[in-house]
């Protein structure tokens, strides 16, 4: 359609725009349809659905790791655009997969992509991280609170979760009422800042039901802690634990709280525990215990105290672990005239914790990892 200047009117130019304006879309839309033809051509098109949402997921998965302390909340865009901006095939497939959509970095998505994920993932667990990228960044200890309401609103979805939040701000994302919905939470990461706790010492966010009420953790599996004050309590730890972290900034605690926790937990198979013992007390390495609780899943412990082995020698020395394979005593001031006394003290140890026949495949102490069959 050629229109001469000339003969266009104030009256007939609307018309006329209005038909260049239908020609130009259905040209678009021709050019679409054309490019949607061709690309179905190539061989990253012809890829399975089925086969194509898995190597979605597997690099959505890369991107983002596995949810621990030490993992950084990564923004979503950069994959996002990747996958769903190639071609109208690949789009169609990441928008039916929904797994896609489950990692939720809150420091990173604002309220309204947040909902586009809750959607997208339809009915799928979700795994959730409130922490900041980096710890020189003081931007996640203040997620803003529309952010933390609108994952209240599905918690019962959420299966994996990380928070680094002060305590003031759970009751914003763990829903206080009391719903039909049973708790789908099975891991929890929960710590604090370095320079957050350079100031408050912050008590244990599960311990008071106003911040963290029991039915929302009613089935954790996984529980990881570091640098709350944490309250030893059997009530506090939910028995359905089978991984317990617990990483301590603050004062120990007396062993017999700390024995009293861990022996209620049956299904327990791996403990790391990193300064929870008040060493300031006098505590012999060994004692003659008329009864040892038994941990009968309890595969794998990890052990850190400052300064002294003895605590986690006697902590042990509470226990009877037939299920035991990886031993792990350590301190940050190892003396190498020790070794002899160590050595004597695990010969006597070992035996005691340990029901005949059953194998330590590997023991670690600070001056070195032996592997063995039998101690």
């Amino acid at each position: 359609m050629d229109i001469k200047p000339e003969v266009m009117t104030a009256s007939s130019a609307p018309s006329l725009i209005q038909q260049f304006d239908e020609k130009i879309f259905n040209y678009r839309r021709a050019a679409v349809s054309l490019s949607q033809q061709r690309n179905a051509l190539l061989p990253a098109c012809r890829c399975p659905p089925e086969i194509l949402s898995t190597i979605f997921q597997l690099y959505v998965t890369s991107v983002h790791g596995r949810l621990s302390q030490t993992s950084r909340a990564q923004p979503p865009f950069e994959w996002i655009a990747g996958v769903t901006h190639t071609c109208h095939y690949w789009r169609e497939v990441a928008l039916g997969t929904s797994m896609l959509w489950t990692i939720i970095p809150v420091t990173h998505c604002r309220t309204e992509v947040i909902e586009a994920f809750v959607q997208r993932s339809g009915t799928a667990p979700l795994v959730v991280d409130t922490a900041r990228e980096a710890e020189e960044e003081e931007i996640a200890l203040f997620v803003p609170s529309d952010r933390l309401s609108l994952l209240r609103s599905v918690f019962g979805r959420i299966g994996s979760l990380k928070v680094q939040l002060t305590n003031e701000l759970y009751p914003a994302l763990f829903p206080q009422e009391f719903t039909n919905t049973p708790a789908s939470l099975h891991t929890l990461v929960m710590g604090l800042s370095y320079e957050t706790i350079q100031f408050h010492e912050f008590p244990f966010p599960l311990a008071d039901e106003t911040f963290v009420p029991k039915r929302t953790i009613s089935s954790l599996q996984h529980l990881d802690v570091r640098r709350y004050s944490v309250t030893w309590d059997p009530s506090v730890f939910p028995k359905t634990l089978t991984h317990l972290c617990i990483d301590n900034m603050h004062e120990g605690s007396p062993m017999s709280d700390v024995v009293n926790v861990i022996s209620s937990l049956g299904a327990l198979q791996e403990l790391t525990l990193c300064n929870v013992i008040d060493i300031g007390s006098n505590i012999e390495p060994l004692s003659l215990l008329a009864k040892r609780s038994i941990l009968r899943s309890l595969a794998i412990i990890s052990l850190f105290e400052w300064s002294t082995l003895t605590a986690s020698y006697s902590f042990l020395d509470h226990f009877q672990l037939p299920s035991l394979r990886n031993l792990e005593v350590t301190t940050d001031y190892p003396t190498p005239t020790n070794f002899e006394q160590d050595l004597a003290i695990l010969r006597i140890l070992i035996p005691r914790i340990i029901i005949p026949q059953a194998p330590i495949h590997r023991l670690h102490l600070p001056f070195g990892a032996f592997r063995t069959s039998r101690c």
